[in-house]
C-alpha cells in the first residue's frame, strides 16, 4: 500500500521506543519486537498494544513473562519467572495484569503455593507448603493469609520434647479448624505429636473458651481455658499443666509467607 505502513518494517518513536515487525493499514498489528530501555517484548501485537501471545524480558534482570496478553496487559494464562534458573515462578491465570484465578507459585525459598488468587493475592482455597519449615496448610485464604476452615500440619515434633520411641517422634502436630487473619481462631482441634489432643475454642492461636484436653496418658480435662491454660477451681491441681501451652514449632507460620516476596 503506497504511502502507508503495511507489511514488515521498523519504526522508532521520538521517546526512543523502537518497534520492528508487522504493520497493517498504518497500524502496528501482527507480530514484532518492541524495545525501550532495558525492556524487550516479542510477540503478537494489535493496534500498537501487546495482544495475543508474547514474551516480556529485561536485559538487566532475570525476570521473564511468557504468556497471553490482552490490550497491553497480562491476561489469560502465563508464566512469570523470577530467576535465571527459572526455579522460582508463578504459573497460572492472569486478569488485568494481576494474578487472578487458579495458579501455582514457587518462591525463591523453595516454599510453594497452589490454589486460588484474587487480584495478586492468595484468596479462596489453596495449599501452601513451607519446605524450609516442614509445614503445610491446606484450606481457605483471604488477603494472603489463612482465613476460614483449614488444616495446618507441622511435620516434626515439638522442640525439646522427649519422645519415647521413633514412632512418636515422626508423628505430626496437626490442627483442623477455623482460622482468622492467619491464626487459629474459633472452633478447632489440635493433635500433638506426643499423642495429646485439644478440641474446643481458640482466640488468636491460644486456647480460649470451652474445650477438652486429653493428655498422653488418657487423663481428660473438660472446662474453660484462658490464655492457653485451663481455668481451675481454687486449690485444684492438674498434672503437667505446662503442656497446655507448649509452643508448637513455627506456630504462626501461616500468617506470614516466610520469604520476601511471598506475601
Amino acid at each position: 500500500m503506497e504511502g502507508h505502513m503495511h507489511g514488515s518494517g521498523r519504526l522508532t518513536f521520538p521517546d526512543g521506543v523502537c518497534y520492528e515487525g508487522s504493520f497493517a493499514a498504518d497500524s502496528i498489528t501482527g507480530r514484532g519486537v518492541y524495545q525501550w530501555g532495558s525492556t524487550v517484548y516479542e510477540g503478537e501485537v494489535q493496534h500498537g498494544l501487546r495482544h495475543g501471545y508474547g514474551t516480556l524480558s529485561f536485559t538487566d534482570s532475570p525476570v521473564v513473562y511468557e504468556g497471553q496478553w490482552w490490550h497491553g496487559e497480562r491476561h489469560g494464562c502465563g508464566t512469570l519467572y523470577y530467576d535465571m534458573d527459572r526455579a522460582a515462578y508463578y504459573e497460572g491465570e492472569w486478569q488485568d495484569d494481576l494474578k487472578h484465578g487458579q495458579g501455582s507459585s514457587v518462591y525463591p525459598s523453595g516454599n510453594s503455593y497452589c490454589g486460588s488468587w484474587v487480584h495478586d493475592k492468595r484468596e479462596g482455597r489453596g495449599t501452601m507448603t513451607w519446605a524450609n519449615k516442614g509445614q503445610l496448610y491446606c484450606g481457605m485464604w483471604a488477603d494472603n493469609m489463612p482465613n476460614g476452615p483449614g488444616e495446618h500440619v507441622w511435620q516434626q515434633g515439638m522442640p525439646g520434647a522427649q519422645t519415647a520411641n521413633h514412632a512418636a517422634h515422626v508423628m505430626h502436630n496437626r490442627y483442623v479448624g477455623m482460622f482468622k487473619h492467619g491464626k487459629r481462631h474459633g472452633e478447632g482441634a489440635l493433635w500433638y505429636s506426643s499423642g495429646a489432643r485439644y478440641e474446643g475454642q481458640w482466640d488468636s492461636d491460644r486456647k480460649q473458651g470451652n474445650g477438652v484436653y486429653i493428655f498422653e496418658d488418657g487423663t481428660v480435662f473438660a472446662g474453660r481455658f484462658t490464655a492457653d491454660r485451663p481455668v481451675l477451681q481454687e486449690g485444684a491441681m492438674l498434672g503437667a499443666v505446662d503442656t497446655f501451652a507448649a509452643e508448637l514449632p513455627g506456630a504462626a507460620a501461616p500468617a506470614a509467607a516466610a520469604a520476601p516476596g511471598e506475601g
